[in-house]
Order: structure tokens, then C-alpha cells, then sequence
């Protein structure tokens, strides 16, 4: 009789730990815009909507978890938008150095949160114009 409750309790396990595991977990887009500005002379840039900041097309931006383990990479589109879908955590997204643009801006944290909606990241490189 020992072996049936064996049975049964392994069989229970197995239905649990297949209830509980990550592939039914909500994900949610961490995405955002990456732009690179001035686009003007200091002097010039008033009001003038030329002189916006401009997409950056092709930026990658390398996402980490609180472990510093590098969880995937987005590049931006032709619109310099970005998206990439995640559990429910916190990441740090780290902006990769693009050519004819000055430094690399700073790592952002990003909390994602099951049940609200998600906070857009701007990333912005300097263009050098002064």
C-alpha cells in the first residue's frame, strides 16, 4: 500500500510544479525611444522644431538583471523606438557607444511591474554640437 501514496504524492508534485512555473509569467514592454541631440547651435534652437532632438537608428542597448547577467539586447528602429518584452522585475538598461556620437549616456534602471502599465525609456547621446 506504500507504493500507491508514493505514486500519488509524486504524481501531485508534478501537477504543482508544472502549475508554477515561467512560462505562464506576464511579461511586459520595456521600450522607449533612443535620440541624440542638439541638433542646432546652442543659439539657434529656440523654438525652432528642426532643431529637436533626432532618432538615433541602430543604437543597441544591452539589458541586464540585478546580477549584472546580460538578459538580451534591442536595437532601435528607423523611428529610434525600441521594445523588448520581460517579466514582471527590475533591469538596467546600458546604452552601447554609437559611432559619430560623443560618450555613451549613463545605465538606466527600469522597474517593471506586474498590473501597471510601464514607464517609456528615453535614452539620449550627445551629438557634440555646441
Amino acid at each position: 500500500m506504500k507504493r500507491p501514496t508514493t505514486t500519488l504524492w509524486l504524481v501531485l508534485l508534478a501537477v504543482m510544479a508544472g502549475g508554477c512555473g515561467g512560462g505562464s509569467a506576464e511579461r511586459l514592454a520595456l521600450s522607449g525611444r533612443v535620440v541624440a541631440g542638439p541638433s542646432c547651435p546652442v543659439e539657434s534652437q529656440s523654438a525652432d522644431p528642426s532643431c529637436a532632438d533626432r532618432p538615433v537608428v541602430g543604437a543597441v542597448l544591452v539589458i541586464r538583471d540585478p546580477d549584472d547577467e546580460e538578459i538580451t539586447r534591442v536595437t532601435s528602429d528607423d523611428d529610434g523606438r525600441f521594445s523588448v518584452d520581460l517579466p514582471a522585475g527590475a533591469y538596467t538598461v546600458v546604452p552601447q557607444a554609437v559611432d559619430g556620437l560623443l560618450g555613451t549616456p549613463p545605465p538606466i534602471e527600469v522597474e517593471l511591474r506586474a498590473g501597471e502599465p510601464p514607464t517609456p525609456v528615453t535614452v539620449a547621446y550627445d551629438t557634440g554640437i555646441r
